[in-house]
Formats: structure tokens, C-alpha cells, sequence
């Protein structure tokens, strides 16, 4: 829904919200430049083929996550945005597991609980809290 148009719900009747995508999947470069990857699938970023800046580094790819405000029947009432005069924050967690996976030997060899990287603590975890004003 565009920023200039209002909800056509009200805020009683919003039973839940959840943020799209619920999987955001970006990349960190070494630019100080950055640009939002697609959206939709087969969708090429914006603009398409500018993934490094000037100096041929990679920029840092985000993710725009979109709320939606759900009734007490799961129906989606919209998008929920500036022209709605919400205000929304989360936390979230994020832990690199892959670092601290097993050794994958193929299908052809017996499974191992063998760390692949076993100098790294397994499950650190640190917080990252996101504060979204629409």
C-alpha cells in the first residue's frame, strides 16, 4: 500500500502483525555503499547490476521488511505504514551457525558429529535490536 494512501482498517481490529520477508537474506561488503536487493523472486536489484561502487568494492546489500496487520481470523488487513501513523519496533537474534556446523562427507560416507570449524563456540549469540519508525 503507498505511504499516501490511508488504512482502511482500524487499529482495533488488528489481532497480529507479521513482518515480511520472515527470512531476510543480505550481504555485507567492504563499500560504505549500500542498495536493497529484490523483492520479489526472479527480480533483479535496483538498479539492476550496481552491486559494487566506484572503486569496484561490494556494496552492502539490505533487506526491506514489510509489516502487515493480521484480524483475529488470520485475514490480512494491509500493510501497515507511515500514513497510518504507526510506530513499530522488534529485536532480533542472529547467529551464525554455519561456522560451527558438522563436516559434510557426502552421501556415500557414515555421518560425523566432526566439527567443521571446531575452534569456533558454538551458538554465540548477540543481539541486534532494529527500531523501524513508519
Amino acid at each position: 500500500m503507498p505511504d499516501s494512501l490511508a488504512p482502511t482498517y482500524q487499529p482495533s481490529q488488528i489481532d497480529h502483525v507479521k513482518i515480511f520477508p520472515p527470512i531476510g537474506i543480505a550481504r555485507a561488503g567492504d563499500s560504505d555503499e549500500s542498495y536493497i536487493g529484490p523483492e520479489k523472486p526472479d527480480e533483479e536489484p535496483r538498479p539492476a547490476n550496481t552491486f559494487r561502487d566506484a572503486h569496484g568494492r561490494i556494496k552492502r546489500q539490505a533487506v526491506r521488511f514489510r509489516a502487515y496487520a493480521f484480524d483475529s481470523s488470520g485475514v490480512n488487513l494491509g500493510e501497515i505504514t507511515k500514513s497510518g501513523g504507526y510506530t513499530l519496533s522488534w529485536t532480533v537474534e542472529v547467529a551464525n551457525k554455519k561456522a560451527a556446523w558438522v563436516v559434510f562427507r557426502g552421501i556415500d560416507e557414515q555421518e560425523t558429529f566432526e566439527l567443521r570449524n571446531a575452534g569456533v563456540q558454538r551458538y554465540v549469540r548477540g543481539p541486534v535490536i532494529g527500531l523501524v519508525q513508519i
